[in-house]
């Protein structure tokens, strides 16, 4: 995607693929189109949170466990490496800022003992119930296009 915002969002690839007919991250007009409106403001806090818990749940089970979680996490803090195999413009080897190994699953560890203090993984239902307690975050989510 050419969309300035998406150029720095580290979840930029996932969008496309979680979106995407095939899991591809090749993208029609029709599912470009989908994106701009599930992340404009005006697009509900039910519709955003089904997409932001599409994007963390990274093995499609629906459920967000610790690996689900040290993915994200790694994403967002440039420890983790976007790959696909027939695009190496998407490798992103880790930076020297990002965490390593250990700082990852510590602070995984963490986030996954607040918000899964039993370690089973997250359920929708769950998730629901953790965003609600963070109202901005969802009304947030949004992509802008000029």
């Amino acid at each position: 995607m050419k969309i300035d915002q998406m150029r720095v969002n580290p979840f930029a690839f996932r969008i496309g693929m979680v979106f995407s007919e095939d899991g591809s991250g090749r993208l029609t007009f029709q599912k470009f189109l989908t994106i701009i409106s599930t992340f404009s403001r005006h697009t509900s806090s039910e519709l955003k949170t089904i997409w932001i818990f599409a994007l963390w749940d990274f093995d499609g089970d629906d459920v967000i466990d610790f690996n689900d979680i040290m993915r994200g996490i790694g994403l967002i803090t440039s420890a983790g490496v976007i790959s696909h195999p027939s695009k190496k413009i998407l490798e992103r080897p880790p930076s020297s800022e990002g965490l390593d190994e250990y700082e990852l699953r510590d602070i995984a560890d963490k986030v996954t003992y607040e918000s899964d203090p039993k370690k089973v993984g997250l359920s929708y239902t769950d998730f629901r119930g953790l965003l609600l307690r963070m109202p901005d975050l969802v009304a947030n989510f949004n992509i802008f296009v000029l």
